[in-house]
């Protein structure tokens, strides 16, 4: 249908996706936090709003049967002091 609204899950492409938190350490820099999450395979939607003006947190999507692999690549990575499936919703929508 022309004009339809697609699901709210829906990522370029990815039908069932799962929202994740990443908290980066104070002092990362937002492009290699970006970089971080991407090369893990998720996509950015936005960033989130810490309690420090230099920590960086973001709100990412990956697709839910790569969640799993996503949050450990993620964990493992350098910077990354916490992950955590968006359990609240928090959305831009």
């Amino acid at each position: 249908r022309v004009g339809a609204r697609r699901p709210r899950s829906y990522v370029r492409g990815w039908m069932s996706t799962t929202e994740l938190i990443v908290l980066f350490a104070r002092g990362t820099e937002e492009g290699a936090a970006r970089s971080v999450v991407e090369k893990a395979g998720a996509r950015i939607r936005r960033r989130m709003r810490s309690d420090h003006e230099d920590q960086v947190m973001l709100l990412v999507k990956v697709a839910t049967d790569k969640r799993s692999n996503a949050e450990q690549e993620l964990t493992r990575a350098p910077g990354v002091i916490h992950v955590e499936v968006n359990g609240a919703d928090y959305s831009i929508s």
